[in-house]
């Protein structure tokens, strides 16, 4: 009886059911420009095709959708008992400037085709944040300048395209330098960062401004301010959740100016993509050609290689490195990234610049393959680009060729052929037998002094990949290319661990992390990988490194190797 009960309410809500309405609550209804509200949109009587979209352009915030529920509810209308179900949807609205911010209308379309429209609403945009103005105060030591009593202040403030982002897509943060004395303004030449932009679980590439600087005007707590562009940032962020991207602190000690001028943090909400993605975006496009066409036996040729796309391209891999061409040779890669903004769509990209050294080892007509790769779009569809393969001949050098060259004809002579006895042989066969047998036995216990004592040299000496990424790394050192030497000290802990651990090539920071944890290796040094990884990473895309750093850069790779050499690897 209870479930036909059910039944009969369900009838009767359907044969009796009140007509479908939309409403919208923003919550809270005042906020600052550091903050987020949400919008709750809430439907009862049908549910939707979709969920409600806007019926105009948001303008002055962005807005994501976060989820939805519904829940069922009972309500007596005239007497009469009758089933409603709410359909709740919720959105985050990240504000882009100060004042009221109009919301258009939601339209939200049901299952049987019928069209709500849901009333605009509006949320109020303080433009205060939470600086603190004070710290930001400049102190004057020039008694006789004009602003003396009140010399102003200045702060700095994080401006980003987007709040919400995918997984390894890019978003651009320009960092902007507010401050209500122009005179502050007009010679930044002092400016020194004491700081750096810190993006933990992501990736920094700097963007180079033009050195004339546009002023902007702005309020804030009801003050005029002027402020410029100081730095532009492009952040393709790694691992899935909020970010932090901590704010860089500047020093002036500019003539009558001087204080530390701090920003405040930002939170970027990065979504996740299906596990088995290593690329995701809208366009992924990939280039290679050959230096030359015709070549010669053993001469050098360079090829490029170029992937680009508005998504993370750095994430695959080399993909010559395991290809086996008959009779020619191919190089690792020098590997370079480049992020950048195109001036006609305004869209970001990141380009991966390969470029392979081909030497062939005999003559004839060679063919590279193309490369194919598959990348997935926002929708989760899967895609495929490849480039045209590549064609070029060898032919044989002039040391090599013997069809012109002519050798003198050597005169006719009776040999007469001497027999040696047979000691001249056995004596450097016996001597050869003992300085093996002797070499066997030093390398055996060698190897078995290594055993007792692991270190450094055991460790490059027993992992190939591994020594050759350090040897690099030296060779960029010793050429002063500090930024190419971070990179590889980033490339040979990281590879490292994948190899001794079994982690797939695609394994992000926090599960190099949780295997090291897992592994039992010390917190200490758990941490001090944390901060290296990080320290290089921003060294290889961000600020110039100097000498001493790289060599302490090297000292603590060195450090961290040895101890996780020690790791069982099961």
């Amino acid at each position: 009886m209870k479930h036909f009960g059910w039944i009969i309410l369900l009838w009767a809500g359907s044969v009796f059911g009140v007509d479908p309405t939309i409403q919208v609550k923003v919550n809270p209804q005042a906020i600052g420009t550091n903050e987020v509200a949400e919008v709750f949109v809430s439907v009862t009587g049908e549910s939707l095709q979709h969920p409600p979209v806007l019926s105009a352009e948001p303008d002055g915030f962005d807005i994501a959708f976060t989820g939805s529920s519904s829940q069922t509810q009972i309500s007596i209308i005239n007497g009469r008992q009758q089933l409603k179900t709410l359909y709740s949807y919720i959105y985050q609205i990240v504000p882009k400037r100060s004042g009221i911010l109009s919301i258009p209308s939601f339209i939200a379309t049901t299952k049987k085709g019928k069209e709500l429209y849901s009333p605009p609403s509006s949320i109020d945009v303080q433009n205060t944040g939470s600086i603190n103005l004070r710290q930001n105060r400049f102190r004057t030591f020039d008694p006789f300048a004009p602003f003396a009593d009140d010399p102003g202040q200045a702060f700095l403030q994080w401006r980003i395209s987007k709040s919400r982002v995918v997984q390894n897509t890019g978003l651009i943060a320009d960092l902007y330098l507010f401050t209500d004395n122009e005179h502050f303004l007009n010679n930044l030449s002092h400016l020194r960062l004491i700081e750096r932009l810190r993006f933990d679980g992501g990736i920094v590439h700097e963007m180079q401004l033009p050195e004339e600087k546009n002023i902007i005007n702005d309020q804030f707590g009801g003050d005029p301010f002027s402020g410029i562009l100081l730095k532009r940032f492009i952040l393709f962020p790694l691992e899935v959740g909020t970010l932090n991207v901590q704010s860089p602190i500047l020093y002036n000690n500019n003539g009558p100016f001087s204080a530390q001028i701090y920003g405040n943090p930002i939170q970027i909400y990065s979504m996740p993509v299906t596990k088995k993605l290593s690329y995701i975006g809208n366009e992924l496009e990939i280039q290679n050609e050959l230096s030359v066409e015709d070549a010669t036996v053993s001469e050098e040729i360079t090829m490029t290689v170029i992937i680009e796309g508005d998504g993370n391209t750095d994430y695959f891999s080399n993909p010559y490195l395991d290809m086996k061409i008959d009779g020619l040779f191919i190089s690792e890669p020098q590997s370079t990234v480049e992020a950048g903004i195109d001036e006609k769509t305004a869209d970001i990209f990141m380009r991966k610049i390969l470029k392979y050294t081909l030497i062939a080892r005999k003559a004839g007509e060679f063919t590279i393959p193309s490369i194919e790769l598959e990348y997935y779009d926002f929708n989760g569809n899967k895609h495929k680009t490849a480039s045209e393969p590549l064609y070029f001949s060898a032919q044989p050098s002039q040391l090599t060729s013997t069809s012109k060259m002519q050798f003198p004809s050597l005169p006719t002579k009776d040999y007469k052929i001497t027999y040696y006895p047979g000691w001249r042989f056995i004596i450097p066969s016996v001597l050869i037998s003992i300085f093996w047998v002797l070499g066997g036995f030093l390398s055996y216990k060698r190897r078995q002094k290594l055993k007792i004592d692991p270190g450094f040299a055991r460790l490059t000496q027993s992992k190939k990949r591994l020594n050759h990424t350090l040897k690099n790394a030296t060779e960029a050192l010793e050429k002063k290319q500090f930024k190419d030497a971070t990179r590889l000290l980033k490339q040979a802990l990281t590879t490292f661990c994948m190899d001794k651990f079994g982690l797939l090539q695609t394994a992000s920071q926090k599960e190099i992390l949780d295997t090291l944890t897992k592994r039992n290796l010390n917190p200490g040094a758990i941490k001090q990988f944390q901060k290296l990884i990080s320290e290089l990473e921003f060294c290889a895309f961000g600020a110039e490194p100097n000498d001493q750093q790289v060599q302490n850069y090297f000292s603590q790779t060195e450090n961290l190797l040895v101890q996780i050499e020690k790791l069982k690897s099961k």
